[in-house]
């Protein structure tokens, strides 16, 4: 119930933009073990927001929420490992915590381990990386897409088949004009 009572607090205090406070009834809360709330908490350390920005503290919170099964903090995780922030890098775990995160069906972890597989320091395997980027991109991711487009240009792991990458790059593009209208534009003053 505490928990519940935190999370309110914390949620009326971030309304009203009173973010110390909202940091405080989270931080409460995740500390009780909600993944959600972990996951926000990391969130608030990576942007600052309510508490002074720390990267480190950042991939704590998110840990504790992977541990749970929270996809997005999953994801963060192997971000994390995978580019070195506040940690050592680690490809290996970075794939470990993708792989926990794409099973889940969240697509930049796919694509993301279709790079590690293809581009960044493990056991090269090209038809893995194509698998995994097949994965997004079939769900629309418009990086996997290109990605593949990009395999079959250079012949990596496939034939070169210039009409096939010219295929993935027109489903790349229409995949990127295709969210721009999804995503709400601000008005200029």
């Amino acid at each position: 119930m505490e928990i519940n009572n935190d999370y309110k607090k914390g949620t009326e205090a971030f309304q009203q933009k009173n973010y110390q406070q909202a940091f405080l009834c989270y931080k409460n809360a995740a500390e009780q073990g909600d993944a959600k709330l972990q996951f926000n908490l990391g969130l608030m350390y990576t942007d600052g927001v309510g508490v002074v920005r720390d990267l480190k503290q950042a991939v704590v919170w998110y840990t504790k929420a992977a541990e749970q099964g929270d996809v997005e903090a999953q994801f963060n995780v192997g971000l994390s490992y995978h580019q070195g922030i506040d940690v050592v890098q680690d490809l290996k775990q970075a794939a470990d915590w993708y792989k926990k995160a794409a099973d889940q069906g969240f697509v930049q972890a796919q694509c993301n381990l279709g790079v590690l597989f293809q581009e960044d320091g493990l056991a090269r395997n090209y038809e893995k990386a194509l698998v995994w980027y097949k994965t997004a991109a079939e769900q629309g991711d418009a990086c996997a897409q290109r990605n593949i487009a990009l395999m079959y240009i250079q012949g990596k792991g496939v034939d070169r088949n210039k009409l096939k990458a010219i295929s993935w790059f027109i489903k790349s593009v229409y995949s990127v004009i295709k969210t721009s209208f999804k995503t709400p534009h601000r008005k200029g003053n």
